[in-house]
Order: C-alpha cells, then sequence, then structure tokens
C-alpha cells in the first residue's frame, strides 16, 4: 500500500510540474511579442509628429513671406525635418519587409502601406521644391498641395495602427482562454494531492516513534558503556544510576553505590561545599557547570574532579532526578601546582635580574618597577607617577614611545637606546620593551654608560683618526671637530688646545671658553702656569673640587683668567716630545671629570700630536713617500679624473708582480675587471663629492701571474703633488677569509642539518639553538635562549630530564633520551635526544629528532585495534585466521556472535566449520575454496549456515590464502557478514521491481499525453507575452500622436501671439508655457514606459566594455554641478584604487543621473553626497541626501513601477525612474539597496563585480 501511495504521489507531482511549465511557456510566449510589430508602429507615429511640424513650420515660412520677413532660419529647420522624415520612412519600408504580413488584399496592412507611399513621395517632392524655389507667388498653392498629400498620408498611418490593434486583441483574447483552462486543471490537481500527503505523513509519523524507542535503548547502553563518570540522584540525594566507567575508577561495585548519598563519596571539605552552596544554588537554577570536588576513592585515594549537572522535570515542572557529568581534572591540578612553583621558581630569577624592570602603559605611563638595587643614576621611585616625556627629550620620548606601540602590536622586543647628561657627565643606557598585556610593557633597562664609552673611545679615537688623515682639514677646523668627538663622552663646553713654539711662546690654536672673547689663535709668552707645567712633566693631570687652586699655590704656579674648580689636561706628544696641551675646565662644576676623562685626553693628545707631524711631514712629500714605501699593505695612489696610479709603493709591486713603470700604465679597473669605468666612477663618486670621508668594501686583486687573492680596501680623498687624487690602503685578506669560510662551514652544517642540534649548560639554559630547532618549536631564538629548557619540557618528563642532565655533568659520555617538548601554540611534540658533554667547557651537546608521528602512530595503533572490534560489532562483521601447520584456527569475538558461539569456546577447528555449512551449500563452498586452492587467488561467496543454536542464516565469506616459496598453503584468513537481511531485501526487491515496472509503463503513457497539453500551454503563454508587449507600446504611441499635435499647436499659438497685445500676450505666454511644461511631462512618462516595456520583455539591448568609472561619475557631477539654481553641489568622495568594470555606460550613466535628481528634489538645504567605493570584490557606489526620507512601510515596494510615496504626493514625479534604474543596473550585473529613515535622508548603494 505504502509503495503504491508513493507511485501516485510521485506521478502527481510530475503532472503538476508539467501543468507549471505549461503556464510558464504560456507566459513566455506571451512576453515574447515579435518586436517587428514594436517598430512599425513606432516609426508611424513617429512620422505622423514629423509631418505635422514640417507643416507647421511651412506655415510659419508662409506667414514670414507675407511680411517680408527673413525665413532662412524656419527653412533651415524645415530641411532637418524634412530630412528625419525621409530617414523614418526608409526604417518604416525596411520594417514592414521583414513582417509576415497578409496577402495584398484590399484592407490588409501591407495594401494600406503601398497605398501610402504615393503621398509620402508627394510630400517630399513639394516640401523641396517649397525649399529651393524662391518664387513666392507660387507657395500658397505648393502649401495647400503639402497638407492634402499629409491629410491622406495620416490616415494611412492610422489605419496601419488600427490593424496592429485589432490583431493584438485577437492574440489577447486567445491567450486569455488558455490562462484559464490550465488554472482549473492546477486547482483539480492540488486536490488530488492533499489526501495522498495526509496518508504519508501518517506513516512517518509512526516510524519516527519506533526510532524513538531504539534511540532510547540505545542512550541506555550509552550511558552505561561510555568511557566517562556519570551518575543520577533523585530529589533525597541518593544516587540511583552509576555508569561503569565511574565505578571502575572510584573502584566500587554498583550494589556498594546505589542508594547512598552522592556526598558520601566525597571529602569532608567536599561534602560540605556541596551542602551548604552548591546544592541550594541548584535546586534554584536546575543546573551547574564545573563545579570542583574532591571524590574518595574506594582505596582512599583524592580524585580532583569538575562536576556539571541538569536536571530531569516531571509533566508538572518538580525536578525528579539530576543527572551528573564529572571530569577527572586530577593530573591537570598537578600541573598547576607545578606551574605555582615555576612560578616561584621566576620570582627567584627576578631577584637576582641586576636590571631594573618598569612596568609602562600604552601612554608611556610609569605604572610599577622592580629593582633589587639603584642600578641607575637616578633612583627608580623617582618615576613613580611620572610619564616617559617627564624623564626624556622630546626625541628621545617619541622614539621611545612608538616602540611600546609597535611591540604592543607586534609581539616583537625592541630595543631602545638613549643618554643623558647627569652632573656634567654622560650616562648610556639600553631598553628592552616586551609586550605584557593588550595595554602594557615590561621595560628592562641596563647603564651600558661603561660599554657604550669603550665603544665611543675606540669610535672617536678612529674618527679623528681619519679625520687628521685628510690632507685639507685646516687647524681650526680639526681642533673643532675633536672637540666635538670629545663631547660625546665628556663636558668640553670649556676647552683649548695649546702648542709649543720652541722656548719662547704658547700657541692657543683653539679655545672655547665663556670667559674669553678674543681672536682665536693667539700667542702668549711661557710662562709659569698650568699648560707649562704639563709640558715640563710630561705627564696628565686631574684637578677636581677646587684643587686647582690650591695645586697652583703649592707648585707656585701663576693664575691666568679666572680660578677654575674643575681642570683636566693632558700634553700633546709627537716622537717623545711634549708639543703642546690638551685641557677641558669648568668655572662651576666642582667634581667633573674622572680618571676615564683622563685616559681619554691622552690618547687623543697622542692622535693630535701624531696630527701635528702628519702636517709637517705633508710639507716634504718624499717623506710622505717614504712613510707608504715602509708599509706591509699596498698603498696606491691614482688620479681621480684619468684614474692612471701615480704612486705604488713595494709591497704592492711585490704582491701583484708588475713594475713601478708597469703599474704607472694601468688603472684600478685592471686590478678589479668587475668594474666598467662609469661603474667604478660612480662608486668613488660619495668620496669625491665629500659625502664620505672613508669608503671601505672587500673584494678581490687580479695579480700579473693571472691569479687572485681577496682584499680588504680603504679609500680616502686626498691631494699628492698638487693634483686631486685617491688614496688605497689594500689589506690581504687571504689568511682572515680562509679563516672564515671555515667557521661558515661549521655555521652552514649547524644551520642547515635535518636534525635538531643545541648547545646548552647543565643549569638548564640553551646557549645556542639551530634554525630547525626554532621552527620545530615555534619560539624565537631570544625565547629559548633566555628561558631554562625545563620550562618547555613537558610536566610528566621533567625529573627524567633533569636525571639525565645530572649523569652528563657527571662525564657521562652519551645518553639516550625522548621526552616531550611543548611548542609556542600549546601543542607538545615528541624529540629523541642523543646527548654528550664537553669536559672543558663544561656545555652540553645534543641533537635530537621530532618523532611526534612515530609516537602518534603507537597509541593510534592501540585505538585502532579497540576501534577494529567495535566496528566488527557494529557491521556485523567478523574475522578469521587459520594457521594451516599449526592447524590453528582463530576467530574474533563478532565471528563467534554470528556463529552462536560462547566466546569462551576455544574448541574451533575447520571441520567443525565446516559442519555448520548448511547442506544445500555445502558441495558449493568447497568448490569454491578448492578452486582458490588450484589458482591461488582469493575467494568470495555468499551461503547459507546453520548456528549452534539451529538458527539458519546467511553470511558472505571473503577468504585470502598465502603460501610459501614451494607453494603450500601455510595460512588462510578472511572475514564473514551476516547478510541475512540483505538476503531476505533482495528477494522482496525483485518482486518489487516487476511491480515498478508495470507501473512505469503505464504513467509513460498518461506522461506523454500531459506532454502534449503542455506544449499547447506553451504556446499560447508566449502569444499573451507578445500581445502585451505590443499594449504598452500602442498605447505609448496613442498618447504620442496626440502630444505631438498640442506641441505643434502650443508653437503656432506662440508665433501668433507675438502680433498681439502686450497684456494678452502676458497671458498666453503663461498658458503656453504651461502646455509645454505638460507636453514635455508626458513625453516623459511615455519615454518611460516604452522604456520599461522594452526591458521587461527582454527586447533591451546592452552594449557592455571595460569602464573607467570614477572617470564617469566626474562627468556626471560635472553636469550636475552646472545646472542647479539653488548654489547647491554634490559631494564626491572616492576610497580605494580605481579599476574598470565591465558595464554599458548609457545605461548607468541614465540610472545615476536618476538618483542624483532624486537626491537633490527630494532634499532642500545640505549637498547631496557620492561616494565611490573600491574593495576586493568590485565598485560600490553610494549616493545620499539628508531629505524627508522614505516611510518605513513604503520601502518595499519602491522600485515597483508607479510606486511613489505618501509623502511625496506634491513632488512631481512619475513613479517609474527607480524601477527603470534597478532594471539597467540588474541588466549589467549590478544590485541596487535603499536605506531611509523618515525625515532623516536616503542611501542608495550600487555594486558591480570586477572584471
Amino acid at each position: 500500500m505504502e509503495i503504491k501511495t508513493k507511485r501516485a504521489y510521485i506521478t502527481t507531482i510530475l503532472v503538476v510540474l508539467g501543468v507549471i511549465m505549461s503556464i510558464n511557456y504560456v507566459l513566455f510566449n506571451y512576453k515574447n511579442v515579435s518586436q517587428n510589430d514594436f517598430v512599425v508602429i513606432n516609426l508611424s507615429g513617429r512620422q505622423r509628429m514629423l509631418s505635422q511640424r514640417i507643416t507647421v513650420k511651412l506655415l510659419l515660412i508662409q506667414k514670414k513671406e507675407k511680411e517680408n520677413r527673413s525665413i532662412e532660419a524656419e527653412k533651415i529647420e524645415v530641411k532637418s525635418l524634412l530630412d528625419n522624415f525621409k530617414q523614418n520612412q526608409l526604417a518604416l519600408q525596411m520594417g514592414s519587409q521583414q513582417l509576415k504580413l497578409p496577402k495584398l488584399t484590399n484592407g490588409s496592412i501591407q495594401h494600406l502601406f503601398n497605398q501610402s507611399q504615393p503621398f509620402f513621395e508627394k510630400l517630399s517632392s513639394y516640401t523641396d521644391r517649397l525649399l529651393n524655389y524662391s518664387d513666392t507667388k507660387k507657395t500658397d498653392a505648393r502649401i495647400n498641395a503639402i497638407i492634402e498629400n499629409q491629410q491622406h498620408y495620416l490616415r494611412y498611418q492610422d489605419l496601419i495602427i488600427f490593424k496592429f490593434e485589432e490583431e493584438a486583441q485577437k492574440k489577447f483574447k486567445a491567450y486569455s482562454n488558455q490562462m484559464l483552462f490550465l488554472s482549473i486543471l492546477s486547482a483539480a490537481l492540488l486536490l488530488l494531492i492533499i489526501p495522498l500527503i495526509f496518508n504519508h505523513i501518517l506513516k512517518k509519523l509512526k516510524n519516527a516513534n519506533k526510532k524513538l524507542k531504539d534511540s532510547s535503548n540505545k542512550y541506555r547502553q550509552f550511558y552505561h558503556s561510555t568511557p566517562a563518570m556519570m551518575h543520577s540522584i533523585d530529589v533525597s540525594g541518593s544516587i540511583v544510576n552509576v555508569s561503569n566507567y565511574w565505578l571502575e575508577k572510584m573502584g566500587y561495585t554498583e550494589q556498594e553505590v546505589l542508594g547512598k548519598k552522592s556526598t558520601d563519596f566525597l571529602t569532608e571539605k567536599s561534602a560540605k561545599y556541596a551542602k551548604e552552596i552548591i546544592l541550594p544554588q541548584y535546586f534554584k537554577t536546575e543546573s551547574c557547570k564545573n563545579v570542583p570536588y574532591e571524590f574518595l576513592k574506594k582505596n582512599g585515594e583524592i580524585i580532583h574532579t569538575l562536576l556539571s549537572a541538569s536536571s530531569q522535570k516531571d509533566s508538572e515542572g518538580n525536578i525528579v532526578q539530576s543527572h551528573a557529568v564529572i571530569t577527572d581534572v586530577t593530573l591537570e591540578k598537578e600541573a598547576e601546582l607545578a606551574l605555582k612553583a615555576n612560578e616561584e621558581k621566576i620570582q627567584a630569577l627576578l631577584r637576582a635580574n641586576p636590571d631594573v624592570i618598569f612596568r609602562i602603559s600604552r601612554t608611556g605611563d610609569f605604572i610599577d618597577f622592580h629593582a633589587n638595587s639603584n642600578v641607575l643614576i637616578l633612583s627608580p621611585e623617582s618615576f613613580r607617577n611620572t610619564n616617559i616625556k617627564d624623564t626624556l627629550t622630546t626625541e628621545q620620548a617619541d622614539e621611545c614611545l612608538q616602540l611600546i606601540e609597535e611591540a604592543i602590536i607586534t609581539g616583537e622586543v625592541k630595543i631602545f637606546h638613549h643618554n643623558m647628561i647627569y652632573k656634567g657627565q654622560q650616562y648610556y643606557f639600553e631598553g628592552r620593551i616586551v609586550k605584557n598585556g593588550e595595554n602594557e610593557v615590561l621595560k628592562i633597562v641596563r647603564d651600558i654608560t661603561t660599554q657604550k664609552k669603550s665603544e665611543l673611545l675606540s669610535s672617536i679615537s678612529y674618527n679623528i683618526a681619519m679625520k687628521s688623515s685628510v690632507e685639507n682639514v685646516s687647524v681650526q677646523e680639526f681642533c673643532q671637530y675633536v672637540q666635538k668627538q670629545l663631547g660625546q663622552l665628556m663636558d668640553t663646553s670649556e676647552f683649548y688646545i695649546s702648542q709649543v713654539n720652541g722656548l719662547d711662546t704658547l700657541t692657543f690654536l683653539h679655545i672655547s671658553d665663556s670667559k674669553y672673547n678674543g681672536q682665536v689663535p693667539f700667542t702668549r709668552k711661557q710662562g709659569n702656569g698650568l699648560s707649562e707645567y704639563l709640558v715640563k712633566t710630561k705627564q696628565p693631570l686631574l684637578l677636581n673640587n677646587g684643587e686647582a687652586l690650591i695645586f697652583q699655590k703649592e707648585k707656585d704656579l701663576e693664575i691666568y683668567g679666572d680660578p677654575v674648580k674643575s681642570w683636566i689636561g693632558a700634553p700633546l706628544m709627537s716622537s717623545g716630545k711634549p708639543i703642546g696641551i690638551i685641557a677641558c675646565q669648568s668655572y662651576t662644576e666642582e667634581d667633573l671629570y674622572d680618571e676615564s676623562d683622563l685616559a681619554l685626553l691622552s690618547s687623543i693628545g697622542n692622535q693630535i700630536g701624531l696630527w701635528i707631524d702628519r702636517k709637517k711631514v705633508e710639507e716634504d712629500q718624499a717623506s710622505f713617500v717614504r712613510i707608504f714605501e715602509k708599509s706591509l699593505h699596498e698603498v696606491y695612489i691614482f688620479d681621480t679624473e684619468s684614474l692612471h696610479f701615480d704612486y705604488v709603493n713595494k709591497s704592492s709591486q711585490e704582491n701583484l708582480g708588475y713594475t713601478q713603470h708597469e703599474l704607472r700604465q694601468l688603472t684600478p679597473l685592471d686590478l678589479k675587471e668587475e668594474f666598467t669605468r662609469k661603474e667604478f666612477e660612480k662608486f668613488i663618486t660619495p668620496l669625491k663629492t665629500g659625502k664620505i670621508p672613508v669608503l671601505r668594501f672587500e673584494t678581490t686583486h687580479k695579480r700579473k701571474n693571472g691569479t687572485y687573492y681577496p682584499v680588504e680596501i680603504h679609500v680616502q680623498r686626498s691631494v699628492f703633488r698638487g693634483n686631486d687624487v685617491c688614496i688605497a690602503t689594500v689589506l690581504d685578506i687571504t689568511v682572515r677569509k680562509e679563516a672564515e669560510e671555515e667557521i661558515q662551514e661549521y655555521a652552514r652544517f649547524f644551520s642547515l642539518s635535518m636534525d635538531l642540534m643545541c648547545i646548552a649548560d647543565i643549569n638548564g639554559y640553551f646557549r645556542k639553538v639551530n634554525p630547525l630547532f626554532i621552527s620545530t618549536l615555534g619560539y624565537t631564538e631570544e625565547e629559548l635562549l633566555t628561558n631554562q629548557f625545563y620550562s618547555f619540557i613537558h610536566p610528566d618528563d621533567i625529573d627524567e630530564t633533569i636525571k639525565i642532565v645530572k649523569l652528563l655533568a657527571k662525564g657521562t659520555s652519551s645518553i639516550k633520551i625522548t621526552n616531550r617538548y611543548r611548542c609556542k601554540d600549546g601543542s607538545y611534540k615528541w624529540l629523541s635526544w642523543a646527548a654528550t658533554p664537553d669536559s672543558k667547557t663544561g656545555l652540553l651537546y645534543a641533537t635530537g629528532r621530532d618523532v611526534t608521528e612515530l609516537k602518534n602512530a603507537e597509541i593510534a595503533l592501540i585505538k585502532s585495534e579497540t576501534s577494529l572490534k567495535e566496528a566488527q560489532k557494529i557491521t556485523e562483521l567478523g574475522s578469521w585466521e587459520w594457521d594451516v601447520k599449526a592447524d590453528t584456527v582463530m576467530w574474533s569475538d563478532e565471528h563467534y556472535r554470528i556463529f552462536e558461539i560462547p566466546i569462551n569456546d576455544k574448541d574451533i577447528t575447520l571441520d567443525r566449520y565446516m559442519s555448520m555449512i548448511h547442506p544445500e551449500d555445502k558441495e558449493r563452498v568447497a568448490e569454491v575454496l578448492e578452486n582458490s586452492f588450484k589458482n591461488k587467488n582469493s575467494y568470495e561467496i555468499t551461503h547459507k549456515i546453520k548456528t549452534a543454536n539451529g538458527t539458519e542464516k546467511y553470511v558472505e565469506d571473503r577468504g585470502h590464502i598465502d603460501f610459501d616459496e614451494s607453494g603450500e598453503v601455510i595460512r588462510l584468513y578472511g572475514t564473514c557478514m551476516d547478510v541475512s537481511e540483505r538476503v531476505q531485501a533482495e528477494k522482496v526487491k525483485e518482486e518489487f521491481t516487476l511491480q515498478l515496472e508495470q507501473k512505469v509503463k503505464e504513467r509513460t503513457e498518461d506522461l506523454f499525453n500531459s506532454q502534449k497539453q503542455l506544449k499547447k500551454a506553451l504556446s499560447k503563454e508566449k502569444k499573451l507575452g507578445e500581445m502585451k508587449s505590443h499594449f504598452v507600446s500602442t498605447a505609448s504611441h496613442q498618447f504620442r500622436t496626440p502630444m505631438a499635435i498640442i506641441q505643434s499647436n502650443s508653437e503656432l499659438l506662440n508665433m501668433i501671439t507675438e502680433n498681439t497685445d502686450a497684456k494678452l500676450k502676458s497671458k498666453l505666454v503663461r498658458v503656453t508655457d504651461r502646455i509645454e511644461k505638460e507636453i514635455k511631462r508626458m513625453t516623459d512618462l511615455m519615454d518611460d514606459v516604452l522604456i520599461l516595456g522594452k526591458v521587461t520583455s527582454e527586447a533591451m539591448i546592452i552594449h557592455q566594455e571595460p569602464t573607467n568609472i570614477l572617470e564617469l561619475c566626474n562627468e556626471l557631477i560635472e553636469q550636475f554641478n552646472e545646472i542647479q539654481q539653488d548654489g547647491r553641489k554634490i559631494d564626491f568622495n572616492y576610497i580605494g584604487i580605481p579599476i574598470d568594470i565591465n558595464i554599458d555606460n548609457k545605461l548607468i550613466s541614465h540610472a545615476i543621473i536618476n538618483l542624483l535628481s532624486n537626491a537633490f528634489k527630494y532634499s532642500i538645504k545640505e549637498n547631496p553626497k557620492m561616494e565611490l567605493l573600491y574593495t576586493n570584490k568590485g565598485v560600490k557606489i553610494i549616493v545620499s541626501d539628508t531629505g524627508i526620507g522614505i516611510p518605513e512601510d513604503e520601502i518595499e515596494n519602491l522600485f515597483s513601477p508607479f510606486h511613489r510615496a505618501n509623502n511625496v504626493k506634491d513632488i512631481e514625479g512619475t513613479g517609474l525612474g527607480l524601477a527603470i534604474s534597478k532594471e539597467y543596473i540588474e541588466l549589467n550585473n549590478g544590485k541596487i539597496e535603499v536605506q531611509s529613515h523618515l525625515n532623516k535622508g536616503t542611501i542608495f548603494t550600487i555594486t558591480f563585480p570586477c572584471l
């Protein structure tokens, strides 16, 4: 019965679908009315209008001729109208030829068209003559003839249009009858379907009840067998049900648990917490989640758990039972304790950290600090409740805030360096900025003054040495440079350099002194001051805290100028002799300098002495050359223009193998073949222009014998023998390069190794890790090096790892270990290590491999075996194996269940198995096994068995045979599936198939008959669509003809009013203005109706092309802004990178213009806005205003033709603009959306996809 119902149900649905398709086909034909009919009607209407306008203009010519006025303008206009009239007639003729018109009988459309043609020709001919001949006497006669032919021509045009309308009415009537028939048929079929569906639903409900009962049984089985702790309690708190896993975990039997209070199994603390807090809350909320309890196992052990429970109610809403799921979190609890211990270790590390750690907000406010000692020049406490801007310069504060923002955004460690002057001394600090939450950072500050001063000392010495090597530097420039360089490390505001001239005078080469305003340099006689004292003693001198005055008195020294409170000086030494001094002093600070400043001045004094010597050497070029000749390095001097060598020293000749004469013929390009002359000149341009003092680089030089060697080159500009030259000092770095390559080779091995490699110390810190180590765990190198490696190891593996490290520290040569490391994403990876110690350095060297997949595979194998047993049970698929040599048979648990033999019965033999095969199939099974042995292939057979309990079943056996090298059978194995239900189903299926084939044959005949009716209905629908389109076109053109006549008469009325008196003329002008305004409104309305008709009938042809929408919008906005009379403009903006889109420019321009026009029309004060948004998916055009808005209940019908909202009834409009705009946009694959609020404004959004 159910099968028959389904067949009837399906057949009825097919019939209904057929009827619906018929209706659609009829409607489709209705929409597709011949477009040639539409064209002919449109052209005929236009011919009427043109002929009438020609007549009006001719009458005006006749009137002006009689008044002896000029008629040239009217003739030009009539000529233009006549050309349009002829072209329109030609188009009308071509359109009519494409129609399937009736035979040429009296009154037919073709007959009427042929009859109108002579009148058209006469009308055209008479008008041409009238325009081309100036005989005014014949003007009246020709105009009368034109009007007479026009009347005949228009009469035939009206008859043609009438004939088309008559044909349309016939088509409409035929399509209406077809639609009525199909509607009645659809209703009858729906009445037939409803009873069939009702019966089907009842059967579905019965099946659902059966499935619900099966689901309940499965739930009970799931409750007891699921691997989770679960129990249920009644309203008194007694346990009424408990899962097997709960009993296994707690160590109880079911009899020991059922009936007891659930709180009896909690610790005393948890039981009190449950009774006083959790249970009262539970009876209010009827559920609880993740409640922390301590359960007490039978053996006394405590399990830390999280309990979640929900209630079960009766029909009256009373709680009858509560069901709880308990999660064992003992391991997590232990991990939490380990984490706490780890935090205590971190605090210990902080207490041992010598740096100052500040907590700073995102805006630069100091929140807190940690400091074990006062390592800063200022107390960290002084920074509390201040901002970075209060402690640093503006430039430094801005840089620091920028780094804080970058650290918070990227999570990277940022390093910030700054300096400050305190009591005349420069101090340098390094801060490491680390993200600490979403809106603050930690800044770890370290005093690096000693390190920085050391670096600056080297840099200053080097810079001064380089400055002293420049030949054309003046004395004053050099001394100022020295003062500036020293100012980086000490206070040089009061500074001077003096030089001893023989035994009589002392020349001050440079003075920077607030007490001295004289000329520099200046000379005075040598006396007995501090400067002369240093020259005599040849020793540097430091005097602080007013010691200078005391020292001068003790040594009986003269005081020049004001007394100083601090003074420091050093002699300028040249060839072991003092030739002057360099000194700094202060009139205000008492403790300004220290021993490091004294050492610096002494070092710089020696450099200045050398510079003075070099100045002397520059006066004697021979001495200059001798210095180079003694150099162990290669020295080249070449002209900056010609590039030829002016000088090369002996070392260069020996290393290159050339003679002095040969080298003088060469240029640097001969030694460096990779350079062209143009490239080399560009390379040394920064040196020649003075942008850099020294050019340093590494390259290779080519010897005369063709061999190459690596060199390091220092090039500087100078003057030699009056010429602008470059001096190149070349160092042979062959030995250094070989050492570097050896180091790089080891580094490459370390970096490119496919194993994880690391160097660590016995304190638990990595010293170095290779890139694979970093990429495997996901941490940065800094994170791995600054944290103990124990912090990355799984808590369960830490103790074993510590034990291994201790053994290695005691000298064990090599140890292997496998442990788990935590990745940055929180996951763990198994790593297998081989480690060995270095007894000299105390470091540990280890290589490791990621064995996570191997470990996971081991775990998966165990799970797979368990899953296999479950799968076999679910699918009723057993497996078996027979070891032929041992003559043993192994069955899976499911195989036992299929044959209904107890699982503990191990007396399974091949004979016993064969005895359980049904007698009907024994011979067939034996034959299959024999063929499988013979052909050495697998077999598959479905046969009948008789189980140990006498039940008959169908099973599907699949077996495979293994043979040894000699071809003897050694093993058979395979599967056995209970297919009894499938076999029974196949028998039922065969019977059902025969019945179904008969029903299909019967229904096919019914369907064939329905298809015939469907084709007829679709044909009627097509004709109905053509009728609709023709109706819209005809109605529009019927309006156009009287509109053209009214327009012509209005123009004629305008001509008549020119000769009337002023008072009457003003009234007539107002009347004609209103007439013309209404004509324009009606014409626009008809145009919109025709456009809408073309779009809905799918006759609109679009021309899409790639378009720059930004340029198009700018053009439209410019047009609108020019014509606005109230001074308002369009506010335009675009966002994104402009792209082209594929649209029809004309249609989309019409849509945008309509939206902009509405924005001006429905708003008064503020400028409308237009936005152009470029996105990854396409382009959005947004037009918005702040006008009257649209009522919410009107928005749904906003794009319907002729629909206008209630609040715009007094504003001019047709209700077609938005409907046409929507159609245009959708034709171009776009969409339009609207948002509006009453009296607040409206937003239209147009969206187009990318090309």
